[in-house]
């Protein structure tokens, strides 16, 4: 869920992991070592700052993580 995440916090990468950590504990996700997790989290990032932006737009569909 997007909500806990205001604008200004979008710049932060700590508010972004505090939502990827969410996001392994509700997908039962797990990575061998500390660099695999960086990797992931670099992609999940780059995703989440893509949906939000087109989430941003007056689009007829939403996109979401999954």
């Amino acid at each position: 869920d997007f909500s806990i995440i205001s604008n200004k916090d979008l710049r932060e990468d700590d508010a972004i992991m505090e939502l990827y950590e969410l996001w392994l504990a509700e997908h039962k996700k797990a990575y061998n070592g500390l660099d695999e997790k960086q990797k992931r989290f670099t992609v999940f990032k780059d995703n989440f700052l893509y949906i939000h932006e087109h989430n941003q737009g007056n689009r007829s569909y939403k996109l979401g993580l999954n």
